[in-house]
């Protein structure tokens, strides 16, 4: 006897909850007496399994058992709870009327999980409400990546213009305070990565996905195709009541109180297009100090902003 027959024996009494000798026999094509063996021998190894008569009896097996017992721990079982009800919130399952897979699955496992599993909450959702759409887009790719289906849709690149896309998606990834999904570019003909909040008009279409996986370190070291971003440390005077903007975007390396309403702060930013409009975004509350090269562009575009004020 196969230990891949026993397994799959257990999973279907546990799905089943009864089945009789002749039915299991049919569908493995042995005879009853294999499966009274095989019975025998589950029940050797510690798994209650237990035959009942009449015409509604059949085998069965001890409800709760396989998972409570022999697959998963405690602490197993913890995790994979916790990990479903993050799911869950992010597809936006957990308060839906509809029992999605990951609703039920929660709901099937949790009684099986005697730690708390509510330690750790966790919601993917922006805090601009017209931004819940990026559920939608998830649930989406979710579903095309399983079914191994290709999708198109428009693309707001960094070269800051719409683009038509076609892609075969291969995985959605979390990384730094954004949702991404990976896979093959067919107009660029190489992977690509995809920032979800840029996507509209997603559209899943009937042809299958032909490319295989592609994820090499170089691709697993940046989420773009773009040539590597370089860091710059940049020293500023910041408004005590702005400073939780630097502290939630960039790796700060020091902060010391300069007054009493302002504190030096020393962090390293991405020197990318969009750091200057950002700072900029503080007004009168920052002054940068250091370096030399971001105080001209800050400044620069501080005149741009007059003049323009200025126009007639």
């Amino acid at each position: 006897m196969s230990q891949k027959n026993l397994f799959e024996l257990v999973y279907i009494l546990l799905d089943k909850k009864s089945v009789t000798a002749k039915n299991l026999a049919e569908h493995f094509g042995v005879s009853e007496r294999t499966i009274l063996r095989w019975a025998e021998s589950l029940a050797e190894a510690g798994v209650p399994v237990y035959s009942t008569q009449g015409r509604y009896g059949g085998f069965s097996i001890a409800e709760n058992y396989v998972l409570d017992k022999t697959i998963f721990t405690d602490e197993e079982k913890c995790s994979v709870v916790s990990s479903l009800k993050a799911v869950a919130k992010l597809t936006g399952s957990e308060h839906s009327c509809k029992n999605s897979a990951e609703k039920t699955a929660v709901q099937k496992l949790s009684k099986f999980a005697k730690k708390n599993t509510d330690w750790l909450e966790l919601d993917f959702s922006p805090w601009n409400p017209q931004g819940k759409n990026i559920n939608g887009i998830f649930n989406k790719l979710k579903n095309a990546i399983i079914e191994k289906q290709q999708v198109e849709f428009d693309y707001f690149s960094l070269n800051k213009k719409t683009e038509h896309r076609t892609v075969q998606p291969w995985k959605i990834v979390f990384r730094g305070v954004g949702w991404y999904f990976y896979g093959w570019c067919n107009v660029r003909c190489a992977p690509r990565y995809f920032k979800l909040n840029r996507i509209c008009n997603l559209k899943v279409l009937n042809k299958k996905v032909f490319m295989e996986e592609k994820f090499g370190a170089e691709q697993k070291n940046s989420y773009s195709a773009e040539k590597e971003i370089s860091i710059i440390e940049i020293t500023a005077q910041v408004s005590d009541n702005e400073l939780y903007r630097i502290l939630d975007e960039f790796a700060v390396c020091k902060v010391e109180k300069f007054s009493s309403e302002t504190s030096i702060v020393k962090f390293n930013a991405p020197e990318v297009s969009w750091l200057v409009p950002f700072l900029l975004s503080f007004g009168s509350a920052i002054k940068i100090i250091f370096p030399e090269k971001i105080k001209e562009q800050f400044s620069l575009e501080v005149k741009k902003m007059s003049a323009r004020l200025n126009e007639k």
